[in-house]
């Protein structure tokens, strides 16, 4: 007896529609119900956020909930969250239109976990599905209907979803596509829900195009118990420019700079608004600010943002930095170790980077061209005196090649110090890297003390 399975699929664009819905999804997330929240939620959270939703309390969730939004707002100098108002939309829509009959089980079915993450799809339409059986020469194809299919496709992800109606339930039909086997789906089975997925896609915009931006904030103690917070950000000015002409562009653009505390009150703000002409090409140059600030101790969440004057052009990024609390009576302490573009003594007319007389031109996104000298300034606290009331002190720079899997001592020497806190800057000649991947370590052994502390920074070399 011979099988052959047919597919005609009648794939068509739907139009965006809004559902009419018998009661709107809470603004406030954590007064979804459980089953809603859960299974939205769970594409969205890293394993560490979600073992914390996952224990706290009802009157908890609210301020964890502002602070898992505001680390993923894609415009964190403003008071509107694009990421979150997309993701409630999506959550809204599945749980209007693809919501599970029965109430002990998941919320929506498998459609609306792909409609939350993916978003509206390019192309959807039904399946008619058959499988003929060929009993014979003379009796001919006998066909056999599955029941109802429908078929969903993302053309920029290239991927094609497939789901059928099986025994009451909406499943997941696994279909050979390298994309699905690259990022799992999951599936339904004993009435419980088990889903794998990559993090939900934020889609910008129509229109407006996202630049990449390279951030970093590196914190410096203060004899005072505060910080020194400099904040480095830079962009493709390419990217950013317009052109006006044979050789000519211009170049507008508005950076915001804001500081957040961990109940997210805002601590520090600043902006500066940029307008040039261009003349000659700038292809691979970069646009770059530094701001510095003075802070408490504490975990804050920097964010920066910059777009471009015609509103078609955005760039943003956020980060993290603890500032630990300043202990006399701590031992060897190391600030971040900062990769630079330059250090160099500092001129009449200091910059907004400038320690212990040293003007520092930081690299926040780690990348210089081969043949490029790679700078790097890092400070030490806390040595212990000896019975002269000198710090002694040992540093060893070591540079890791992962490309090759290869490390070579760069410097190893001793010193003295004649204060508790000092500093250490280089650099690394050009001529002695290749392109690549590297880790700069430093290790600072306190030779009074019997202490060490290592600080690391990656880079790379185009």
């Amino acid at each position: 007896m011979k099988f052959t399975t047919v597919l005609l699929v009648l794939a068509m664009v739907y139009p965006a529609a809004t559902p009419i819905r018998s009661q709107d999804l809470p603004s406030d997330h954590s007064q979804w119900q459980t089953t809603v929240f859960r299974q939205a939620y769970r594409h969205l959270a890293s394993a560490e956020e979600w073992a914390v939703l996952d224990t706290l309390s009802a009157g908890q969730l609210p301020g964890y909930v502002g602070l898992f939004w505001k680390r993923r707002d894609p415009t964190p100098t403003t008071e509107v969250n694009e990421f979150k108002d997309q993701f409630h939309d999506r959550v809204q829509w599945a749980a209007t239109w693809f919501r599970w009959g029965n109430v002990d089980g998941p919320a929506w079915d498998i459609r609306g976990d792909v409609w939350i993450k993916y978003g509206e799809p390019d192309a959807r339409g039904p399946i008619v599905a058959r499988n003929e059986r060929f009993a014979g020469p003379v009796a001919g194809p006998v066909v056999d209907f599955l029941g109802e299919q429908e078929v969903w496709q993302y053309f920029r992800e290239n991927l094609r979803m497939q789901f059928q109606i099986d025994r009451g339930r909406m499943e997941h039909v696994p279909y050979i596509d390298l994309s699905l086997q690259e990022q799992p789906l999951g599936r339904y089975y004993d009435d419980r829900y088990d889903i794998h997925v990559s993090p939900v896609l934020y889609d910008p915009a129509p229109g407006v195009q996202h630049l990449d931006v390279a951030l970093n904030a590196y914190p410096f103690r203060r004899v005072d118990g505060r910080y020194d917070l400099y904040v480095a950000t830079s962009a493709r000015m390419d990217r950013l420019a317009r052109s006006t002409g044979y050789r000519k562009s211009e170049l507008e653009y508005t950076v915001h700079v804001v500081a957040f505390a961990t109940d997210l009150t805002e601590v520090w703000r600043d902006s500066v608004r940029v307008r040039r002409t261009l003349e000659g090409r700038h292809k691979g140059e970069l646009i770059a600010h530094q701001w510095a600030t003075e802070l408490p101790s504490g975990l804050y969440i920097v964010g920066i943002e910059i777009a471009a004057a015609s509103g078609r052009k955005h760039a943003a990024a956020r980060r993290e930095r603890w500032l630990v609390p300043y202990v006399e009576s701590a031992e060897l302490d190391l600030s971040p170790l900062v990769i630079a573009a330059d250090v160099r003594d500092a001129e009449p007319a200091q910059g907004a980077f400038t320690r212990n007389r040293k003007t520092i031109t930081p690299l926040p996104g780690g990348v210089v061209k081969k043949g490029q000298d790679v700078a790097f300034y890092h400070e030490v606290y806390n040595l212990r005196p000896d019975e002269w009331g000198t710090g002694q002190y040992r540093v060893e720079y070591t540079l890791h090649d992962l490309r090759n899997n290869d490390r070579r001592l760069l410097r190893s020497e001793d010193l003295i110090a004649l204060e508790p806190d000092t500093y250490q800057s280089g650099r690394i000649p050009g001529d002695q890297l290749r392109k690549g991947e590297y880790i700069l370590e430093v290790r600072t052994h306190d030779l009074v003390a019997g202490a060490t502390k290592t600080a690391l920074a990656d880079f790379r070399v185009d």
